[in-house]
């Protein structure tokens, strides 16, 4: 009896943090469906009435403006900003994962089997590099990338996203490569 007792206050906890977890993610759903007066209401409520996607059809339809809710327009600028920036995060995104997934799983498959002179000592310092904050390198990164004139362009944001990834994605690689 203690033994059932206490799985379900286990599984009572799983679920209490699930849904600490998964509230806000609801929330900002339910948020981005409502129209604009619900928003601002003094008092919240959980379900919008009614549900609108009218967010979602101007940004991924391209309309230009569209009346979001009485007196307010999603103007034309906001939402090719939008747009712009949503291709510029999948395109970065996309582009770290695959350098970082073809260049660390060579690096891991190296340090994993093949022996050579320094490869622990190497090894050791790519392990190192994870736990540099990367606070530490944003005024080097920043001097680099205006030496080499890339300030503002997708490929320093490549360049700097991969410097913190890669070590990452060779350190788990290579652990899977020994194994």
């Amino acid at each position: 009896m203690r033994r059932i007792m206490m799985r379900v206050l286990l599984y009572l906890l799983l679920v209490g943090i699930g849904l600490y977890i998964a509230i806000p993610f609801v929330w900002t759903f339910l948020s981005s469906v409502r129209y604009a007066r619900e928003l601002y209401a003094y008092i919240p409520t959980w379900i919008p009435r009614p549900l609108t996607f009218h967010r979602y059809i101007a940004i991924f339809t391209g309309r230009e403006a569209l009346q979001a809710s009485p007196g307010q327009i999603v103007g034309t600028e906001t939402l090719r900003a939008f747009r712009t920036g949503l291709w510029n995060s999948m395109l970065v995104s996309t582009g770290v994962t695959l350098i970082c997934l073809i260049a660390g799983s060579l690096a891991a498959y190296a340090f994993a089997r093949l022996n050579f002179k320094g490869r622990d000592k190497i090894f050791a310092v790519f392990v190192m590099l994870r736990f540099l904050p990367v606070l530490v390198l944003v005024i080097p990164l920043y001097i680099m990338m205006q030496q080499l004139g890339l300030l503002d362009t997708k490929v320093s944001l490549l360049l700097a996203y991969c410097s913190f990834t890669l070590p990452l994605v060779t350190h788990i690689s290579q652990v899977a490569s020994s194994s």
